[in-house]
């Protein structure tokens, strides 16, 4: 699966940290307790380029994160272009997602 935003890719982030006209990979979907106990849809992305990060809510700086939340998602603070991020803020955030399926029944079958 992977998430695109709308503009021109120059190399430079926007106020969100996420590069416009540019692709990245969703690499997870969990819904967790947040701090006040409520349910909340997260998702991990990827930027291909290993630097630069989302800079909302779960950010890597983020009061957001638990000392539970950041064990059971295996939290890492680092900019290695990895990051979490409420699947909320995804859906204003990327303009695009792709989801390919390979039926692995019929892959190379002639």
């Amino acid at each position: 699966m992977s998430a695109g935003t709308d503009g021109k890719d120059e190399g430079e982030l926007d106020d969100n940290g996420i590069v416009p006209g540019h692709a990245y990979t969703l690499i997870a979907a969990v819904e967790v307790k947040n701090k006040m106990g409520e349910d909340e849809k997260l998702v991990k992305m990827r930027n291909p380029w290993k630097k630069g990060e989302w800079n909302g809510r779960y950010n890597d700086k983020s009061d957001d994160w638990t000392p539970e939340l950041k064990k059971k998602l295996e939290f890492v603070d680092e900019d290695d272009g990895i990051f979490w991020m409420p699947y909320s803020d995804m859906c204003v955030a990327f303009s695009v997602i792709d989801i390919c399926k390979i039926d692995d029944k019929n892959f190379f079958t002639y």
